[in-house]
This record gives C-alpha cells, sequence and structure tokens, in this order.
C-alpha cells in the first residue's frame, strides 16, 4: 500500500491515466480537468503548499476568474502515467495555455513519489482541495495495476455520500450520466436567490448538460439568449394583457437561461473577466428594456405618466448599477452569513452605507427579497394577475431606495 499524503511533496502529482482519460463529463475530458483543477489549486496555493490541505480555496462561483492573481513562483509538476494496455496512438498530454502553473511529463521523468490522481476521479470546483489529504503516493517502481487499485480503495473507504460533495470516484463508463447530473447540481452560487435555487437553477442546468456537448462559449450564449429581451421589451410595447403577460414571460425565461453561460464557464475552466463584465452588462441592459416597454406600453392606454415613471426608473437602474460597478471589493468586512450570500460590490455598499447596523438578518431578507430572480417571477404573476402597472411602481421605490443607499455609500466613501 503506497503512502499517504503527508510522507510526499505536493509539488509532484501522478495521475493514472487509462480509457476514462478521454471520458467527456460536463464539457471536458477527464485528463484535461484533473490538470485544470491541479493548475487552479496551485494559483490559489499560499507559498508554500501545505500537505494535508483541506480547505476550499480562492474560486469565485460565478462567471469570472479568482480575485487573487495566480502566483508564478508556484509550480506543481503533473506526471502522467498510461495504463500499458492503451496504444501508445491513443496517448496524450494535457496541452492548454493556460495551464500556467504546471509543467505536464511523461511518467518517466517522475523522480522519487508524487501524490495520486486517477482519470476516474471527478473533482469539481475546489474539490481538489478537499481529497488531497487523502491522495496515496505514488512511487515510479510501482506497477500501474498496483497502483490503480490502491487508489480506487482509497477513493470507496472515503467517497462522500452526499450531493454536496466535492469529488466522486467513476468506476465504468455507464456512471457517467449520474456523475454529470451530480457534478452540475454544484454548478450554482452561494448569491442566487429563492428563485435561483429551486426555480431557475434545476431549468439551466438541464440546458447547460445539452449546451456542454457543443463547442459554444460562455460569451456567444450571453450574447445569443439577449435576443429575448429585445422581443419582451417589443411585447411589452403594446400595452395590452397579452403584450404584458408574453412580454414578462420572456423576460423570465430570460432570467432561467442567463444561469447557463455561468454554468458552462465553471464547468469547463472558462471563467473570464470579459465574461463576467458581458454577463453584468446583459443583465443591467435587460432590466433597462423591461422598465422602458412597461412605462412605453402602459402609456399608450393609461397617460404619458407611466412613460415617465417607466424612463425614470430605468434611469435610476443604470445609476445605481454603475455606483455598485465603481465600488471597491470588501470581501470580510461583513458577517459570514452575508458575505456569502451577497456580490462583494453589494457588501461594499452595505459596509460604507453604514447598514450593518440595521442586523445582519434584515439585511439578509431585503437582499434576498429583492434579488433579481425573486424580482422577475414576482413580476411575471403581477402581470398574469392583470396588474402591471404595479411592478413598474414597485420597481421604480425599490430602485429608488438601493439607489439612495448606494450613493450615501459612495459620499461617504469620498468623504
Amino acid at each position: 500500500m503506497p503512502d499517504r499524503q503527508s510522507d510526499v511533496q505536493p509539488s509532484k502529482i501522478l495521475i493514472l491515466a487509462d480509457e476514462s482519460a478521454n471520458w467527456k463529463i460536463a464539457g471536458l475530458r477527464q485528463l484535461d480537468r484533473l490538470a485544470f483543477a491541479i493548475n487552479e489549486f496551485a494559483q490559489a496555493a499560499p507559498t508554500v503548499i501545505p500537505s494535508g490541505v483541506s480547505r476550499a480555496y480562492g474560486i469565485t462561483l460565478n462567471n469570472e476568474p479568482p480575485r487573487e492573481s495566480a502566483r508564478a513562483d508556484i509550480k506543481i509538476e503533473i506526471f502522467i502515467f498510461w495504463k500499458p494496455t492503451v496504444p501508445t496512438a491513443q496517448r496524450w498530454l494535457p496541452d492548454d495555455p493556460r495551464l500556467t502553473q504546471c509543467p505536464v511529463h511523461i511518467e518517466q521523468q517522475l523522480e522519487g513519489v508524487a501524490s495520486m490522481l486517477s482519470t476516474h476521479l471527478i473533482l469539481k470546483r475546489g474539490g481538489l482541495a478537499d481529497v488531497i489529504s487523502i491522495l496515496p503516493a505514488a512511487a515510479p517502481e510501482k506497477s500501474w495495476e498496483k497502483l490503480s487499485d490502491a487508489f480506487a480503495n482509497t477513493c470507496r473507504n472515503t467517497q462522500p455520500t452526499d450531493i454536496a460533495g466535492t469529488w466522486r470516484y467513476v468506476s465504468v463508463a455507464s456512471e457517467i450520466p449520474a456523475a454529470e447530473r451530480w457534478f452540475l447540481r454544484g454548478s450554482g452560487k452561494p448569491q442566487d436567490g429563492f428563485i435561483a435555487r429551486f426555480v431557475n437553477r434545476p431549468i439551466s442546468r438541464t440546458i447547460s448538460r445539452l449546451l456542454l456537448r457543443t463547442s459554444l462559449t460562455p460569451c456567444a450564449w450571453t450574447l445569443s439568449i439577449f435576443a429575448l429581451p429585445i422581443a419582451g421589451f417589443v411585447l411589452l410595447l403594446r400595452g395590452d394583457y397579452f403584450g404584458f403577460i408574453s412580454g414578462a414571460a420572456l423576460f423570465q425565461l430570460f432570467s432561467i437561461l442567463d444561469g447557463c453561460d455561468g454554468e458552462i464557464a465553471r464547468a469547463k475552466y472558462l471563467d473570464s473577466e470579459r465574461g463576467a463584465r458581458l454577463d453584468t452588462l446583459g443583465d443591467i441592459l435587460g432590466n433597462i428594456l423591461f422598465a422602458l416597454g412597461l412605462g412605453f406600453g402602459l402609456q399608450r392606454f393609461n397617460g404619458f405618466f407611466y412613460a415617465a415613471e417607466g424612463i425614470f426608473c430605468a434611469a435610476l437602474i443604470a445609476a445605481n448599477e454603475l455606483l455598485l460597478l465603481a465600488a471597491e471589493h470588501l470581501s470580510d468586512a461583513l458577517p459570514s452569513a452575508l458575505t456569502q450570500t451577497l456580490y462583494s460590490r453589494h457588501r461594499t455598499m452595505i459596509h460604507r452605507a453604514g447598514l450593518v447596523s440595521a442586523g445582519e438578518k434584515p439585511i439578509w431578507w431585503l437582499f434576498q427579497l429583492t434579488k433579481r430572480d425573486v424580482a422577475i417571477l414576482f413580476f411575471l404573476i403581477l402581470a398574469i394577475l392583470g396588474w402591471p402597472q404595479w411592478i413598474l411602481h414597485i420597481w421604480t421605490v425599490v430602485s429608488a431606495g438601493s439607489s439612495a443607499i448606494a450613493f450615501s455609500a459612495h459620499w461617504r466613501a469620498r468623504a
């Protein structure tokens, strides 16, 4: 039996590869996924990578990369040990420019011992930090079969039994569909509201699972679904019952499908600042189109007041978002529950505006009930009930309050 991880240097990892290296789960081949996981672990590592690390590390769970910049001096060498029965022509090494922290070598170049992984292991984002403390160590003189059996036995004895686990051992190809569903169940964000978690995500995950079988990029998906808020805006301009319901329904559909780009990005390690900015811009423009469409639609039969209110509401939305985007990031300035469930720009706003004094729970509920996913579904219900004017009134009041708080936070920061 190989030694445990505590006896080896975690700067070397040996990956046992067989036919499972080519299994495509959630859009990536297993060998590539392990290489990306190791690279991400190296990027988030402290000055010295400690043995037995079990903490979560600095990835963000929305469509953006880690805030902490990668350390160029931290390297984890990867050595690929192919099963001897796999034909040489079918063997390959991970080769992606994003693997900046992980030189890849063949097994024959390994000297000494290394931590051991297998392409039968599927990891969620951040999962390597949880599994590395139980990894057995591998020496190059050991046979592939003995090392593989040792790794499989270790995983079977320690594999998490709940869906919240961050890793899973996939024995045979027939287990891939179940593993993929398990993997995508963890693709949400801690910032998701009630509706996103229990309504939107189950639908978007099903669609993302299909999209991950294609070469579609997150940014391409973000751009393609923006046709929905444009169509919803046009329908709202009708100003009748059908227009308000169908328009609000399209914005609800946009809210659901908007989760797919982040799910694709997190599954394929395609997180990028560009993708995050594009996604945020799409959300903002979608909200503005919704408010303007409502205002001009209601104006057709109810007077110019509604058009003015729609323009005013859209201006408040834009002003609020600009103030939030200008905020600095204060990740640890609030209680943990707020830190985990709010985006950094909202945490900064709460901190600078002095809202923490109101109490953690009231602030938490205030943001939960006004999250975009909750609001859009509530607006659809109001449209079905025949009260579209209340969508605009409520949105204007909430936007005015949010803008006032954001402006207060901005003014305090400048002062």
